[in-house]
């Protein structure tokens, strides 16, 4: 891919929290991707639009290969990766790989780490027929996770969301407006979750995805034209002047948009709910932090700004 096509990815490989370096951006339009965790090899999956584009290797001693459209006959999806183009870097532990990020067009991209079976596995998962997969998913990897994202891309919101779930901590920077800013989640949002949250991987599903079955937490259309559901009443505590809000659209950005702006605001989450727990520690220390649940925007939307550069540290939940 031409050099004016293209930008810069490098994900490297640090071993543990006490052996790491200081935490550096890796220079204009490039993402850094340190593995502090336990993992002998770290397995990222990045996404593309199309077969025909490429992560290609610039630098590093991690591997990338070709792209797999999963979701077609015999490479069937699976979670949590889903239906998705990607290419799958493998990096050692201690290692580092560097790509050129192509030039999509819409700009946005997924990354997410997957868990392996076998933690030593330096192989890519094969695309593999849904007759061969193992509980559900190919049997390279380890079933029933639900990954934390990074959704990003050059000149758009590009955020760290668990709207899913967590199946590893990590640290994001990136350069925004006004110079670099960073989150850091620096303890496991999984602790202290009962055991319907918690997946058979050693992380968790996010709560509202459990106690919601997935359904939002308010009902919106058109213009931030929202109203309350049976999810906000089992998640939120909703006060009086805006229970009317449960039979009726608020009228949206208009009127104040009420109903958006208070689910915004994981405060107003019920005191001592697993959401809430799983919120304050999703959130983590920074200048802003993750989604921890569908709408919960303020704080969590930074923009990637020139010079385009990202870094984002994974670690063991626990």
């Amino acid at each position: 891919l031409p050099t004016t096509l293209s930008k810069v990815l490098v994900i490297a490989v640090a071993g543990y929290a006490n052996a790491m370096p200081t935490a550096s951006l890796a220079g204009p339009k490039t993402v850094e991707i340190v593995n502090d965790a336990s993992d002998a090899y770290l397995h990222v999956f990045l996404q593309l639009h199309d077969e025909s584009q490429r992560w290609n290797k610039a630098d590093g001693n991690g591997k990338i290969y070709d792209p797999i459209h999963w979701g077609l006959p015999g490479q069937e999806a699976w979670d949590p990766l889903g239906a998705k183009v990607a290419s799958e870097a493998i990096i050692p532990k201690g290692g580092s790989i560097v790509l050129d990020v192509p030039n999509l067009s819409p700009p946005q991209f997924v990354m997410m780490a997957v868990k392996m079976t076998d933690p030593e596995n330096a192989n890519p998962v094969p695309a593999t027929p849904a007759s061969k997969f193992c509980s559900g998913v190919p049997c390279e990897v380890m079933p029933g996770q639900h990954a934390n994202l990074i959704e990003a891309g050059i000149s758009v919101v590009s955020d760290s969301s668990a709207v899913d779930g967590f199946n590893y901590r990590v640290k994001y920077q990136l350069t925004s407006d006004g110079g670099v800013k960073s989150t850091d989640i620096i303890t496991n949002p999984c602790a202290g979750l009962g055991p319907k949250y918690q997946d058979k991987a050693g992380g968790c599903q996010n709560p509202a995805k459990v106690d919601c079955s997935g359904k939002p937490t308010c009902d919106c259309k058109g213009d931030q034209n929202c109203k309350f559901n049976s999810c906000t009443k089992l998640l939120f505590d909703v006060p009086a002047d805006l229970e009317k809000y449960f039979d009726m659209y608020d009228g949206g950005n208009p009127n104040g948009a009420p109903v958006k702006t208070f689910i915004n605001n994981a405060n107003n989450l019920k005191d001592g709910s697993p959401l809430k727990s799983f919120c304050k520690a999703a959130h983590g220390v920074g200048d802003f932090s993750t989604y921890c649940y569908d709408y919960n925007d303020p704080g969590a939307s930074p923009w990637l700004r020139d010079p385009f550069e990202i870094s984002v540290t994974y670690s063991d939940l626990a």
